[in-house]
């Protein structure tokens, strides 16, 4: 978290800092939900989606359609153009374009925790004996993560490239 508010005050390294906070925040946290609910029970995958469905996405849906309401009046009233299929398209692909951004913005973090904590579900599923294995997964994953965000501009859906 320090990270991420390190990178929003534009501190000098913010540039790198850009390359890889984001994605390190959300494995971190996926990788502690998981330690955490592992002691607990073991939960089957579609229980595990449920849940995290309900708790992650639910808000982000509702919070979308409350700003596409909102972005939908203000385009109204000022020049801007409202295509709602574009907006829908990208609401439910999770993904910002510069066309449906809405006035508050974009709750991207959401889906991509979403993501990411299925990713993390699968890593630690299959890894969880190997401990050397793990960590050298999440260090392929931040690897990629960190490829994307210096060559790739185009968000991918979903917010698969984050997560």
């Amino acid at each position: 978290m320090i990270l991420v508010l390190l990178q929003h005050t534009s501190v000098p390294v913010s540039d790198y800092l850009l390359a890889f906070h984001m994605p390190l925040f959300f494995m971190i946290s996926g990788y502690l939900e998981a330690i955490s609910s592992a002691g607990k029970r073991k939960k089957k995958f579609a229980e595990f989606l449920k849940s995290r469905f309900i708790r992650l996405m639910i808000p982000y849906f509702c919070f979308e359609f409350v700003n596409l309401i909102i972005w939908y009046f203000h385009c109204a009233h000022s020049d801007n153009v409202f295509r709602i299929k574009d907006a829908l398209v990208s609401i439910v692909a999770m993904t910002n374009t510069t066309n449906v951004i809405g006035l508050y913005g974009r709750l991207w973090f959401f889906p991509c925790m979403f993501v990411a904590e299925i990713i993390t579900y699968f890593v630690y599923k299959c890894f969880s004996n190997s401990k050397i294995s793990m960590l050298m997964i999440i260090g392929c994953l931040l690897g990629l993560s960190w490829f994307k965000s210096i060559f790739m501009v185009k968000r991918l859906p979903f917010t698969v490239d984050t997560a």
